[in-house]
């Protein structure tokens, strides 16, 4: 074997090895992006559930029931904060989506829950009186939701429940 024959093979040998590397390279970066994925969803769930459970607490859902004018003035200061951190929490996810960092079902996901709670009249007098504090995008996409969402009239949530214990005792299918 000539020294042209060795320097060949080796030429090809090395182009398997950068293949081979690029190949692991790629792989890395598609699981380190997966991984990025799974954290932005643990830590906007983790949020959500924060929220989720300081509504559920006793006094929290007392407040949130309550329309605003029935309300003193600190217990109004508490649903302003609730109301506000669920706008930021609403907006990263917007945010995150239009950046490809979260998928459209996740957007879906949260556009559908976003829905069951926009009629509420505390809800959107809040967001008439903070919208202007947010990003344009985020705004034409949450004023879409509130101009699609009508405003609930009687009891709501409790009609909604009542409404799925009905279905339920009737043997309504999902």
């Amino acid at each position: 074997m000539s020294l042209s024959d060795l320097a060949a093979l080796g030429s090809f040998v090395s182009g398997v090895a950068v293949l081979v590397s690029l190949v692991y390279v790629a792989l890395q970066v598609r699981q380190a992006e997966k991984n990025q994925q799974a954290s932005i969803r643990q830590t906007r769930s983790g949020r959500t559930i924060d929220l989720i459970l300081w509504a559920a607490d006793s006094l929290s859902d007392e407040i949130l029931t309550k329309t605003p004018e029935d309300l003193s003035g600190a217990d109004l200061q508490r649903v302003v904060m609730f109301w506000r951190a669920s706008f930021y929490n609403w907006e990263d996810t917007f945010y995150q989506h239009r950046d490809g960092l979260l998928s459209d079902q996740a957007l879906s996901t949260i556009t559908h829950n976003l829905r069951s709670v926009a009629g509420g009249i505390s809800l959107r007098a809040q967001w008439r009186l903070q919208r202007r504090t947010f990003g344009p995008e985020f705004v034409a996409w949450l004023d879409a939701i509130f101009r699609e969402t009508p405003i609930a009239q009687d009891g709501y949530p409790e009609s909604s429940w009542r409404d799925a214990l009905a279905a339920d005792r009737a043997g309504a299918p999902f």
